[in-house]
């Protein structure tokens, strides 16, 4: 299977601290580690590897009857994004074991990137990373003197919680269309496409050629972008955090949907949001929060997936990871009810893997 992903890449300096410092503190990390980020990257690199070892029986699901989604009481689970320091636990004695035929993810897969990168040293680093975890990148250079963006993230080593420092770098607005460097009349070969709404301009060339040739196309919503309204026609399944969720439900204006995001009590936020997601047609959507149950919405059908507890040790990356191995779960495959839950529970699963131990590349060893 071959995958397009399209936004962000940074460079990615993580240690590994006891505790983050006071003003005028100086303290010893215990661990450093380098690597290219963000989240079209990292999925990138997801979907590229191959993971023989997923557990079978990490993950329950529970659909609803209801016309709308339920949320748990009880926070008990191992999230994408943030997970519950403890021990592995088995799935809810009273759900259902979600779909669990993993043979999509003992595969290896082509992860092509679409991003920009600075001619420099950051960008250089960047791609050299990509490339040694099989991502074939197709990079826009951004102008003289301008670098890929570099984030500092310290990662409490008590809980896997992370804290990240980025600076913004200066992209341009409205590239030529020439300068993508990627043939968009040309995308028979490409089985699906994931974007992280970075690239506005780049990701929406791409979702445009992609829904000409039918070719299933995937959000990571961490986080409300500039524009996302322009891209979501071209959107089939949408998954979004909780930030996303709350950005949602301040927009005005907006389609007439988004008045019910914004004046819904925060109980009844994930089905408005679907409802939202639905007026512009995106059939297929999912929130993740956390270590809580991920709520989904499948062509009119709501229910939620639980993965399973682990101990984190760096929850840095783990929505990427998440991100990258569902796409790799339903690329070509049809997308329906099934296929789609399949593929939460493969990107919650892959995502508990990530936690478990220190920086966004150790895992994958």
């Amino acid at each position: 299977m071959r995958g397009l992903f399209v936004g962000l890449a940074t460079l990615d300096v993580i240690q590994l601290v006891s505790a983050l410092p006071q003003p005028d503190e100086k303290i010893r990390a215990r661990q450093v580690a380098l690597a290219a980020g963000g989240p079209a990257a990292n999925a990138a690199v997801a979907f590229a590897q191959r993971f023989p070892r997923v557990s079978t029986v990490s993950a329950s699901s529970q659909p609803h009857s209801g016309s709308k989604p339920q949320s748990a009481s009880q926070p008990h689970t191992a999230g994408p994004s943030q997970a519950v320091p403890g021990p592995h636990t088995a799935a809810h004695p009273q759900e259902a074991p979600g779909p669990h035929t993993c043979a999509s993810l003992n595969r290896a897969d082509e992860a092509i990137l679409l991003t920009r990168l600075s001619a420099d040293l950051v960008g250089n680093l960047i791609r050299a990373d990509l490339e040694e975890h099989q991502v074939t990148v197709h990079a826009q250079s951004l102008p003289a003197g301008v670098s890929s963006t570099v984030a500092t993230i310290l990662v409490t080593e008590s809980t896997g919680e992370r804290a990240v420092i980025s600076a913004t770098d200066q992209r341009p607005v409205q590239p030529e269309p020439a300068e993508i460097g990627l043939d968009l009349h040309d995308l028979r070969n490409i089985d699906v496409i994931e974007t992280d709404g970075y690239e506005t301009d780049l990701t929406l060339a791409v979702l445009q050629a992609g829904r000409a040739h039918g070719i299933p196309t995937v959000l990571d919503g961490g986080s409300w972008k500039p524009y996302m309204e322009q891209l979501l026609p071209y959107i089939d399944v949408a998954i979004v955090s909780e930030a996303f969720v709350g950005t949602c439900a301040q927009l005005s204006p907006g389609p007439e949907s988004s008045s019910q995001v914004r004046h819904t009590r925060a109980s009844e936020a994930s089905h408005a949001l679907f409802a939202y997601l639905e007026q512009f047609g995106v059939q297929y959507a999912a929130i993740t929060r956390g270590p809580r149950p991920i709520l989904y919405h499948a062509a009119g059908k709501y229910g939620e997936v639980r993965p399973c507890q682990v101990a984190a040790v760096d929850t840095l990356g783990a929505g990427d990871f998440f991100h990258g191995a569902f796409t790799k779960s339903i690329a070509g495959k049809p997308l329906n009810e099934t296929t789609f839950v399949a593929g939460l529970h493969h990107g919650a699963q892959i995502a508990a893997q990530s936690i478990q131990s220190f920086g966004t590349r150790t895992w994958l060893r």
